[in-house]
């Protein structure tokens, strides 16, 4: 070694400095979901539903419009039945036990689809399931008022005269199939109470909020009506409250097209 020369000094390593991650690598947050794609059916099935639903219900409030225009066909003599029928009597108007049938087979059938339709429309959360058991109770009920109606004007009540029983005992037990048959209405009038009580919590989402309360009003005033005070003309107000929600729904069916 030269006497004037420097020793060699090691030099030493550089610090290890971390490097901020650039935009490129910086983890991207998670999407959160929006609410087409979570909440609401696709455009083109949401329009197909609305048009079934807006359908089924004015079917259904036709329905309602056949009943008493019966009814005011019987008062007034047009239709030779009293008020409470004789077995003669129900053997010689089975029509109407086949219009009973078929009216009310026509309205419990429209509002399954009503209710199968609209519930289709969001995910099938706990509200979603709860309105579709209460539909799917409603029409039961219809469906139920159907066979009643068929069952209190057949072959088998008029044979109550070969029973040998008193004649206010075979009235009663005509009568009797009737008021089987109004229990069955008010199964169906809480059914389709809770069903539009769920589409004014769903909100716009599902229908226009004021068609929404108006149809969950009119509701309430028929389950009330008929559960708590038998008052069973209230079901007469399904014909607003179908028709409410059929509008409703059309309109809301064109909006989407």
């Amino acid at each position: 070694m030269h006497p004037t020369s420097t020793p060699d000094v090691p030099s030493s390593p550089a610090p290890n400095v971390a490097t901020a991650p650039t935009a490129a690598t910086a983890p991207t947050a998670p999407t959160a979901p929006t609410a087409s794609s979570s909440q609401v059916a696709p455009a083109g099935d949401s329009r197909l539903a609305y048009r079934r639903a807006g359908l089924a219900a004015i079917v259904a409030a036709a329905g309602y419009v056949a009943i008493p225009t019966l009814r005011a066909l019987v008062a007034n003599g047009a239709v030779p039945i009293s008020d409470f029928p004789t077995p003669t009597e129900v053997g010689a108007n089975t029509g109407l036990g086949v219009f009973g049938l078929l009216t009310f087979g026509a309205i419990a059938v429209a509002f399954a689809v009503v209710t199968i339709a609209l519930t289709g429309l969001v995910p099938r959360g706990f509200g979603a399931r709860c309105a579709t058991a209460a539909g799917v109770a409603g029409s039961l009920g219809f469906a139920l008022a159907a066979t009643g109606s068929r069952a209190m004007y057949s072959f088998v009540t008029a044979k109550l005269t070969d029973t040998g029983a008193d004649a206010g005992a075979q009235k009663a037990a005509v009568w009797a199939i009737n008021v089987l048959s109004g229990q069955t209405l008010i199964l169906a009038a809480f059914g389709v109470a809770f069903f539009t009580g769920w589409l004014v919590v769903a909100g716009r989402a599902m229908l226009p909020r004021t068609a929404a309360i108006t149809a969950f009003a009119l509701a309430a005033v028929i389950a009330v009506a008929m559960g708590l005070f038998t008052f069973f003309a209230a079901q007469f107000l399904y014909v607003p409250l179908f028709v409410t929600i059929g509008v409703a729904a059309w309109v809301r069916a064109r909006r989407r097209a």
